[in-house]
């Protein structure tokens, strides 16, 4: 008679549990399972409850004890499998999960969302085909669930499979209009392929689900600067500061835009908010070098390209930049070392050629400008410049035949807009050589 009152009053303190649960009072709920638990200690779903409020406190060895003690009073409790598996997959466990959720599908082969949480297994372990496979029983046994669409179209894009993620995302978002992620990863798709409006479409219907999104406003941003739409972009970069004054990227994002519009001086200002949050990351160094640079501040930008240098040795880049600020600061010396210093890390590097061809020119060391124009030409044959500046080294070193010949292959292949073509003919014509176009 005591046990089936024992039994009789579990019952109630589960009840009550349950009601604290749909108040959110989980403290509260348990409370009422270890009560519960107190008056039948075999009650494998008090356990199975209050295992899942230890799993939502993140109380994980409190919640795999309860599991344990669920499924060892209930073997056929495909629900505590299913939690148990979660349970391992949340601390990184695949091996585990995989065994639970398996075990969870043998009880109740109607569990969809055990099907999708054994794909979310196997996208860890990039085991793309079989978690596919269990994206397709999950929707096969759940035409709406939203996040498997989701998840199968992450899949797709993983393998590049574009349109396909496309067609998951549209349906993930049908079934839920509201579901942000699917908006997201629909944008990031599109921008992908190159559909930059209907990107801005998608990401302007999450910031309609959450207008707080430093995210979606990030993003956007970055496409309206691929349509370079940049007022827009510094928009969008602006609201998110507003929202997040301490994410570096975005102030390094608008710099970007702002130099792209020549605003350097508020370029210069964003690049330097970005490094006082984040003074180790090279590029941000190198984009303010590159707006102190137009800005006509030397040693400024030589010091943020040596600064690139001290955090990456080899960011070829930066020797080259640092080099043309040394020209600009006539410390011709210098500069041909920095480009030399570029080229031995690419020898492919055309531009370092170029840049060195000049100083040398600077110095007067002619034979040497035209070594490196040379050099510049084998790199690429359809270089203007090279031949422009090679026609020049062989003018200043008094071989004006050889001049000629270079001119007229500037002519033949730079853009018609050239600020040089006027004057090079001029120079031909003065010296009586004939046009060749």
């Amino acid at each position: 008679m005591a046990v089936s009152s024992n039994i009789v009053e579990a019952e109630e303190w589960l009840s009550r549990g349950d009601k604290f649960v749909r108040e959110n009072e989980m403290t509260k709920a348990l409370e009422c399972y270890t009560r519960s638990i107190e008056e039948n200690p075999r009650s494998s779903f008090a356990y199975f409850k209050r295992g899942n409020i230890f799993l939502d406190k993140q109380y994980i060895k409190d919640a795999l004890n309860d599991y344990n003690n669920a499924i060892g009073l209930n073997p056929n409790f495909s629900f505590a499998f299913f939690k148990r598996g979660t349970l391992y997959l949340e601390a990184g466990y695949n091996d585990l999960a995989l065994n639970d959720f398996d075990k969870a599908i043998d009880l109740n082969g109607e569990l969809s969302f055990a099907y999708y949480k054994k794909a979310i297994c196997y996208i860890r372990m990039r085991s793309f085909e079989q978690a596919s496979e269990c994206l397709n029983k999950a929707i096969e046994h759940n035409p709406a669930y939203a996040d498997a669409f989701l998840q199968r179209g992450n899949i797709h894009f993983e393998l590049e499979e574009f349109e396909l993620a496309l067609e998951d995302y549209s349906k993930a978002i049908a079934i839920d209009p509201s579901l942000y992620k699917g908006m997201i990863s629909r944008a990031i798709t599109n921008t992908k392929m190159g559909r930059l409006q209907e990107a801005t479409r998608d990401y302007s219907k999450a910031l309609a689900v959450d207008k707080k999104s430093v995210e979606a406003l990030n993003y956007r941003g970055l496409v309206y600067m691929k349509m370079k739409a940049y007022e827009l972009a510094i928009k969008d970069f602006s609201e998110s500061i507003e929202i997040d004054p301490s994410n570096p990227e975005v102030y390094n994002n608008r710099g970007i835009a702002h130099f792209y519009m020549k605003k350097f001086e508020p370029a210069v200002w964003d690049y330097t908010h970005a490094i006082e949050l984040n003074q180790e990351t090279a590029d941000l160094f190198y984009n303010r070098g590159n707006a102190y640079l137009n800005l006509k501040m030397y040693e400024d930008a030589f010091a943020d390209y040596s600064n690139v240098i001290l955090l990456d040795p080899f960011y070829i880049a930066a020797y080259y930049a640092r080099g043309n600020a040394l020209m600009y600061m006539q410390e011709y010396t210098e500069a041909i070392k920095e480009f030399t210093k570029a080229l031995s890390y690419n020898a492919k590097m055309y531009t370092a050629y170029t840049a060195r061809g000049n100083a040398y020119i600077k110095l007067r060391y002619y034979k040497k400008a035209i070594e490196d124009f040379t050099l510049a030409m084998e790199v690429d044959s359809t270089l203007p410049s090279a031949y422009l500046y090679r026609g020049h080294a062989f003018r200043l070193s008094g071989k004006n035949e050889f001049a000629a010949k270079d001119f007229n292959r500037f002519l033949h292949i730079a853009p018609a807009s050239s600020p040089n073509i006027n004057s090079i003919k001029m120079w031909l014509r003065r010296n009586g050589y004939d046009i060749q176009l």
